[in-house]
């Protein structure tokens, strides 16, 4: 019994981390500096000023010991159900992280009324008339704040997934913030995207994909190819034996797009296992290469 009121004094019954351990401490140490000021500071706490300073600090402080208290075996039980180690993060611990945050900050700007004695009715009202306005100013601002909290409690983009932005854009998702999310593209450059792009764009999301396929457009004389089988079991054949890993011959096929006078377009569609940038930018370069040998071949 003893033992086991020891180990969650000391957070050794909790999955956290070594930052959130400081945290702890930290506001721990805070609170103590509190209680030893409103006991050995009353000459300051004598001006009016003071004491409701004093308050405030002590209702924000408190406020977010307690959450975070509250936070702890809500995420810690998280962990543990979805075997995360203590620096993992998913969209649920961003989340939970944001609501802590953002409940710290609310319940002190309602303490401020009390405190320091506003007039909660005309505060109200004279915010009333300048809300239209602010909105409006910061309108990107707020609809990104609001997806960012959508999104880290949503299930169709989660931290680690690979998605496509635009046509240029691909990435990993590394981190959702408030305002922006961290993306590490496939070149190695971090971006910073804002939310509502990714809520309301068109988005393509390939860790959900049940099926990932990379598509390889070209266009080659008619001449060259003379019988569209023959063509197509030789890019099967080539293109399995170098990524036999994550390719199924049976699933590949040779789609024909358009048909002119002198040229055919033609599109391989190759089913991958593992899909991303380096994997299609390979599969691609090894397609080419092996079109151009083809074509090549049938001139001489």
């Amino acid at each position: 019994m003893f033992r086991t009121i020891f180990s969650h004094l000391t957070l050794k019954a909790f999955q956290v981390s070594r930052k959130r351990k400081v945290t702890l401490v930290i506001l721990l140490v805070l609170l103590l500096v509190v209680l030893l000021f409103r006991i050995f500071g009353q000459p300051l706490l004598s001006f009016e000023f003071g004491r409701e300073l004093f308050s405030l600090i002590s209702v924000a402080l408190i406020t977010n010991f307690i959450l975070n208290l509250i936070r702890l075996p809500i995420v810690s039980g998280y962990r543990r159900r979805n075997k995360l180690s203590v620096d993992q993060k998913d969209n649920f611990i961003l989340g939970m992280n944001a609501l802590t945050l953002l409940a710290t900050i609310i319940i002190t700007i309602v303490s401020i009324f009390p405190i320091f004695g506003v007039d909660v009715v005309g505060f109200l009202t004279v915010l009333g008339l300048f809300a239209a306005g602010f909105l409006w100013s910061f309108k990107e601002t707020v609809t990104s704040f609001a997806d960012g909290l959508t999104m880290m409690f949503s299930r169709n983009y989660r931290v680690g997934d690979y998605i496509k932005i635009d046509e240029l854009t691909k990435g990993i998702i590394r981190n959702i913030g408030f305002r922006f999310t961290q993306i590490r593209t496939d070149d190695g450059d971090t971006m910073y995207v804002p939310n509502y792009l990714i809520m309301n764009g068109a988005v393509v999301n390939y860790s959900k994909a049940m099926s990932k396929r990379v598509s390889v457009p070209f266009t080659i004389p008619l001449s060259s190819v003379s019988n569209t089988d023959h063509f197509e079991d030789r890019l099967t054949k080539a293109i399995h034996k170098e990524f036999a890993d994550i390719t199924d011959p049976e699933k590949m096929n040779l789609r024909i797009l358009s048909v002119s006078e002198n040229n055919i377009d033609l599109s391989f569609e190759i089913p991958v296992s593992t899909y991303n940038f380096r994997v299609e930018e390979n599969v691609k370069k090894f397609v080419y290469t092996n079109v151009i040998a083809y074509s090549n071949d049938k001139r001489t």
